[in-house]
């Protein structure tokens, strides 16, 4: 056989393929090329002006977010597909905007265009931006701090605004409309706004006159304290620059609004006698709310440490002279609600001084409470103050006040995780009779309980969604301890094993009402609540092997892994499941 024959026939190569040192098969295009992971070109001659990968960043966020192949156009073809709308990443699309543009693409010299192409020019440019949804500038002044892109203004100019201007708290506002720059005043207006119309997410519960006089920034009537006008702005800066949007990442940062509003707080909260001197005097339900609202911040900033010492200073307000009074108060109060004076199930919000006292004091309760659920860590505030709590929950079961019916199923999740650690198959006879009678107290309570919840939140589904929004909370909460109080006879009783998987439905119903914008909002604790469910249904095998139609469907928890997975993106301390 001649040499030439016994030489190796080889298959040519691609360019990827040669560049990625892999065997190529020689095909148009190749194998690698075909399953790779990106769109890429497939060529066997080199060309530098010709790039065979689709740049860094070009895919758009729906095929970013599963993972699927995006040609890279707008819209993508799998975005048309699927019936998506096809978004592209807001840093791609500056990049984009910012390139040098080729002679023949510059526009015409002024001097050679008149007044009429002038005005089509500016007509293309505007509807562009709305078609491209490029980012407009940021909303307020960046910080040296910030870095990345800034969230799309919420804010339109002041003689556009509606009767109602919580209307147009919402980030989609076009481009186009959202340029406008805002005087001062007109923009403190609308972050104090944008804090109320998510205040029950951050635990201030005001009554209604207060509630107004905040929205105005109305301190001279005296029913505001001044520093709650400030959180209320400051909490608003930081709302506004994180909510999400399709074209938005958020960075950690400070805006300039954000940083004047926070040196107010802290020269208020920590500042001279002298400055304090001509400040009104802070009872302790002003106390309470302000420091409560400082602690928030300082969570949504990441400083953990800070905020666990203003957990400590609130628990020495509530056991200092003014705190003790101001329980007092409450305790005057502790008595069941006659069905006159009760607050309207259609309102959640205080009507009286003794319902907003004890408003601002279940918030410190609820904040301690879904640490210790969340971190699993033991509570930071003193044994008293919690059998306070519990006393005012026995005693007021009926009260629908918001803040306080969420700290009572946080307290229901809390007291079922610890009944079911107590738990022992060999208990003495006297412990297991007492262990029983909490079981089945807490079963009726939790029962009750959910009774209470229920009467709002149906009344509230179609007029209030931020109410809503806490008030699923706390039916996940009540629903998760009945799981867990459950979930410790299912796989021996049948009777149990039926009311396990009712729970477990209803967490699956509940959560599918969040919305896709909702997440933002919601607390790492609700990933608690899912996080139980799961566990308590996978762990136990022999609930699902012994009898499979009584147990939790698939779809349910199927619904419930998504919803931590949606909410894990959204927060910091959610376990996967």
């Amino acid at each position: 056989m001649s040499s030439t024959s016994r030489q190796k026939v080889k298959s040519r190569t691609c360019v990827l393929c040669r560049k990625r040192k892999l065997k190529c098969d020689g095909e148009i295009p190749c194998a690698h090329c075909t399953h790779s992971r990106t769109l890429v070109v497939c060529t066997y001659i080199h060309n530098p002006t010709v790039r065979t990968e689709l740049p860094k960043g070009s895919a758009c966020l729906s095929c970013r977010a599963s993972k699927r192949k995006c040609d890279g156009e707008l819209p993508c073809k799998m975005c048309e597909t699927r019936g998506l709308e096809c978004v592209r990443s807001a840093a791609r699309i500056t990049r984009k905007r910012n390139k040098p543009m080729a002679d023949s693409d510059r526009p015409p010299s002024p001097s050679k265009t008149d007044s009429t192409q002038s005005t089509e020019t500016s007509e293309n440019s505007t509807n562009l931006d709305l078609v491209t949804g490029s980012p407009p500038d940021a909303p307020f002044p960046l910080s040296k701090d910030d870095h990345g892109y800034a969230e799309p203004s919420i804010f339109l100019p002041a003689n556009d605004l509606p009767e109602y201007p919580l209307a147009l708290l919402d980030a989609s506002v076009p481009p186009s409309l959202a340029r406008t720059v805002l005087d001062k005043e007109t923009e403190l207006y609308f972050v104090r706004n944008l804090f109320l119309d998510h205040r029950w997410q951050y635990h201030m519960n005001l009554t209604p006159s207060k509630a107004d006089a905040l929205s105005r920034g109305d301190i001279s009537s005296g029913l505001i304290h001044p520093v709650l006008v400030h959180l209320a702005q400051l909490i608003g800066y930081v709302i506004a620059n994180q909510q999400q949007s399709d074209t938005w990442v958020y960075f950690q940062g400070q805006t300039e609004g954000e940083a004047e509003q926070l040196r107010a707080v802290t020269a208020i909260l920590y500042g001279s006698s002298e400055s304090l001197a001509r400040m009104p005097e802070m009872d302790a339900i002003t106390l309470l709310q302000a420091h409560t609202a400082f602690l928030l911040y300082h969570a949504m900033k990441g400083d953990i440490d800070m905020a666990v010492r203003l957990m400590d200073t609130m628990q020495g307000i509530i056991l200092g002279k003014s705190g003790r009074e101001c329980l007092d108060e409450m305790g005057v109060a502790c008595g069941a609600f006659p069905p006159a004076t009760m607050m309207p199930s259609s309102s959640c919000c205080p009507e009286t001084i003794a319902q907003e006292a004890r408003s601002a004091f279940s918030a410190v309760v609820f904040i301690d409470l879904g640490r210790s659920l969340v971190l699993k860590l033991p509570m930071l505030l003193d044994e008293g103050i919690m059998d306070t709590f519990r006393r005012l929950a026995a005693a007021n079961w009926t009260d629908n006040e918001i803040n306080f019916i969420v700290a009572k199923s946080a307290l229901f999740l809390v007291d079922a995780e610890q009944l079911s650690t107590e738990w022992a198959p060999n208990l003495s006879p006297t412990a297991e009779t007492a262990w029983s009678k909490r079981y089945w107290s807490l079963l009726t309570s939790i029962d009750a309980h959910l009774k209470v919840v229920n009467t709002p939140f149906m009344e509230m589904s179609f007029t209030h969604e931020a109410q809503v929004l806490t008030l699923r909370g706390c039916i996940l909460l009540s629903l998760a301890a009945l799981v867990d109080l459950y979930s410790i006879f299912a796989p021996s009783h049948l009777a149990a094993r039926r009311s396990h998987a009712g729970a477990v439905e209803e967490m699956a119903r509940v959560s599918k009402m969040f919305g896709e914008r909702d997440y933002q909002y919601l607390d790492a604790w609700v990933g608690t609540c899912w996080t139980i469910a799961s566990r308590q249904t996978f762990a136990a095998d022999s609930m699902l092997d012994q009898s499979e139609q009584y147990g939790p469907s698939r779809h349910a928890l199927d619904t419930i892994r998504e919803c931590n997975r949606m909410l894990g993106q959204s927060r910091p301390y959610v376990l996967q499941i």
